[in-house]
């Protein structure tokens, strides 16, 4: 009879089926099979109340038996009940651990609710007994990929395309792990594959253009993104990409879309994919408001994607006190941190250094590596690896000189891996992120009445806030020649990234060159299709293009410092000011003029500035910056008297030591621990 009940429901003949289920559990009550038939029979139907009692005592009589129970769960599943599905799972894989159909559902269930390690975990573990089923491998690969190992991601997105050679998903996810490793060109030809089938694959198109950006081929970078742009404007983040790539190539656009860009920022809510990453942001826009929005947003975004663990100080006597960097090699905040580290002499504190990626053949690195500090080299270790292993060093405060450049950092803060976790240097912004607790900067850099916008504490060094790692000794920088009484031009620097360049400079420096007959301008740091779109504008409002002239590349540091002794004067941009760039003209007794705005970034220049004694060279606006260039231009002596200041000042101020650095911040990290004892006893 059992078998009769079961053919007319696989036939479709329910309620004849259902007569029958009842009639076998009439006959016999207990009767295991006939209940766990029924149960599925009412589910199918939508009576789902009914069906969880009769699976409930299936189970209950025959608590062993994994078909009734893999059942129930199911029903609990379907029920949204997911926490009960997720036991009886588990329950079955103790009776059962290679129960096929259990390890897939528990996969899935974990990979669904974001889990990724428990569902790596069981995944891996399908995949031994089960290799042939592309669901599984597809999101095995996946976790893989948000843990931040892609050489693993990418076998494993390889061996979905050997069981589906049609599926262009693995074939994107494979160029977007790749370009994740930096291998833009590798990239490019996986995004190529699906474009040669779908020439408008947007997600193909974007990550393409973002691989050939980040590969430094701006142009075709540029027209793939204008090529989407002008398809949907609002796919993923294309409308801040478009700009942020025209504002690289320095072409420009219609600034209404900016206001577009700026306002979808400010209207949204809670966001599945980034609308524009903050340091992208930060150098399109001097808006704190704004700015403080874009970063919190980002932070959200994965702070929805990452599972936190708790953190447990030990206390221990010392102050332990690590920086985490990309690399310790010779980029700009390298050189800019290398002197306090070889400085830093508290014996309360002990220092270690945390790197994500690996520093050999760094010369700046063997150097830094040579001092007691101890050095980590985290560069092989996956992103749940390195929050325990960062975790594991049981750290006072945490010295993040990263910021969000790589958002493995925010990753790191919100599993809180130190007591005190700090923004300094890398990043001249807000985190967004409430689990970091201070930022340093300057009373100059950021005002009291600014510290609203942003989430940190703000602690205040004397003076700049930046550091600097000098190379001659001060006293062997000398005023002159100068070159605008040498041979009658008045040479401008432009040290940018091309990304910081507004539309607003350009047009400030084109209007500099037209009324300064013998002014040059020098550029470095600027892309060649930059460099042409340039020269184009210059010779489209008849400027003589030979005006304008590129400074060479120069790896040598010490040779790059006394070359720049060729400028006059170094201009500044106006969102995101010169950094240490602007410290190492200063340092060779070059004045330049900055931009002052309202964000931390934007103060910058107007911070150093002022602290050398050069407050005359802070411009408010457009106008200021090209008044006070002009009367530097037409009037030498007055230049002559400022190079004489900057020298003199530069005989006594202690803007550049490193020793005095590496004490004040071993005073702030003491002030900040002292604050938080005091806040747990309270």
């Amino acid at each position: 009879m059992l078998q009769k009940a079961l053919n007319l429901h696989q036939s479709g003949q329910l309620d004849e089926a259902l007569l029958l289920y009842n009639k076998v559990l009439k006959k016999d009550k207990n009767n295991g099979d006939a209940l766990n038939l029924k149960g599925i029979l009412l589910a199918s139907s939508g009576k789902l109340e009914e069906a969880k009692k009769t699976f409930e005592r299936a189970v209950k009589l025959y608590p062993k038996n994994i078909d009734f129970k893999y059942s129930l769960q199911n029903l609990y599943r379907d029920s949204g009940d997911l926490s009960l599905s997720k036991n009886l799972l588990v329950e079955i894989l103790k009776l059962d651990k290679n129960h096929l159909s259990s390890l897939k559902a528990l996969a899935s269930l974990y990979y669904n609710q974001k889990k990724y390690l428990e569902a790596k975990f069981y995944y891996s573990h399908y995949n031994e007994l089960n290799s042939l089923d592309f669901e599984s491998v597809y999101c095995l690969a996946h976790c893989f990929y948000l843990e931040k190992k892609y050489l693993k991601a990418i076998s494993l997105f390889q061996k979905c395309l050997l069981l589906d050679s049609a599926n262009t998903l693995s074939v994107l996810m494979i160029g977007v792990s790749y370009l994740k490793l930096k291998k833009y060109d590798i990239a490019v030809q996986f995004f190529d594959m699906i474009l040669e089938l779908d020439p408008e694959n947007k997600d193909s198109l974007y990550f393409k253009s973002t691989s050939l950006f980040s590969g430094d081929k701006f142009q075709e970078a540029y027209e793939i993104i204008s090529f989407l742009f002008k398809k949907d404007p609002n796919f993923k983040s294309t409308l801040s990409k478009y700009i942020n790539y025209s504002k690289a190539c320095l072409l420009e656009y219609p600034q209404s879309l900016e206001k577009k860009l700026n306002k979808t920022i400010f209207d949204a809510g809670d966001i599945e994919e980034c609308i524009e990453e903050p340091y992208e942001t930060l150098r399109r826009t001097d808006n704190l408001e704004l700015n403080l929005k874009c970063a919190k947003q980002f932070v959200s975004l994965i702070e929805s994607k990452v599972k936190t663990s708790k953190f447990k100080y030990i206390h221990k006597q010392k102050i332990k006190v690590a920086y985490l960097s990309g690399d310790f090699h010779e980029h700009p905040v390298g050189i800019s941190i290398e002197g306090v580290l070889k400085n830093h002499s508290d014996k309360e504190i002990e220092f270690c250094m945390i790197s994500l990626k690996s520093c050999t053949g760094s010369e700046m690195s063997k150097r830094i590596r040579s001092t007691n500090i101890k050095f980590y080299d985290c560069s092989k270790l996956s992103k749940l690896e390195l929050v325990e292993k960062v975790k594991s060093l049981n750290l006072s405060i945490l010295v993040d000189l990263i910021g969000h450049y790589n958002d493995v950092c925010i990753d790191l803060h919100l599993n809180r891996v130190a007591a005190l976790q700090v923004w300094y240097l890398g990043y001249a912004g807000t985190s967004g992120c409430k689990a970091i607790d201070y930022l340093i900067s300057d009373k100059i850099c950021i005002p009291q009445e600014s510290k609203k916008f942003y989430t940190e504490k703000i602690f205040y060094l004397d003076q700049i806030y930046h550091s600097y790692t000098p190379i001659n000794d001060l006293k062997k920088v000398k005023v002159g020649p100068l070159n605008c009484l040498e041979n009658g031009t008045f040479t401008l620097g432009l040290f940018t990234n091309s990304t910081k360049i507004s539309i607003g400079l350009l047009d400030s420096i084109c209007k500099l060159l037209l009324n300064l007959p013998q002014a040059i301008l020098v550029v470095n740091s600027i892309n060649k299709f930059a460099l042409n779109n340039l020269l184009k504008k210059l010779e489209s409002k008849g400027i003589n293009k030979s005006r304008c002239i590129v400074f060479p590349f120069l790896e040598e540091r010490s040779v790059y410092l006394k070359k720049i002794t060729c400028i006059d004067l170094l201009l500044d941009t106006e969102v995101h000011n010169a950094h240490s760039t602007l410290l190492d003209f200063l340092y060779m007794g070059i004045p330049a003029i900055g931009l002052r705005g309202n964000q931390f970034s934007a103060r910058v220049s107007a911070s150093f500035l002022e602290n050398i004694g050069l407050s005359e060279l802070v411009a408010d606006s457009f106008l200021e910056y090209y008044e006070i260039i002009s009367d530097l231009y037409f009037n030498k002596d007055k230049y002559i008297v400022l190079r004489q200041k900057l020298s003199n000042n530069l005989k006594t101020t202690t803007m550049f030591d490193p020793k005095k650095k590496a004490k004040d911040l071993e005073s702030a990290y003491k002030t900040m621990w002292k604050k938080y004892l005091e806040s747990r006893k309270s």
